[in-house]
C-alpha cells in the first residue's frame, strides 16, 4: 500500500467526480466549508486541492463567488 498525502487524495476524488458526471461542467461547487466538512478535510487541504485542478483547467475558481467546475 503507498501512502498518499490528504491533498492528494481529495484532490483524485474531485478530479474523478469532474471527469464521471458528478460535477458537470458549469456547475457550482459547494462551499468550502460544506466541501470540506464532506470530504473530512481541512479548509487548506480542500484549496490545495482545488488549486491543482485550476491549474489543469478542470475548475474555474473565483473570489468571493467560489469554485466551478
Amino acid at each position: 500500500m503507498q501512502f498518499q498525502f490528504k491533498n492528494d487524495i481529495v484532490y483524485n476524488i474531485l478530479r474523478e467526480r469532474i471527469h464521471n458526471g458528478t460535477y458537470p461542467v458549469g456547475m457550482k461547487l459547494p462551499p468550502e466549508t460544506d466541501f470540506a466538512r464532506e470530504l473530512q478535510v481541512g479548509k487548506v487541504t480542500l484549496r490545495s486541492a482545488l488549486a491543482r485542478l485550476e491549474q489543469e483547467n478542470l475548475v474555474v475558481r473565483m473570489r468571493s463567488r467560489g469554485s466551478s467546475a
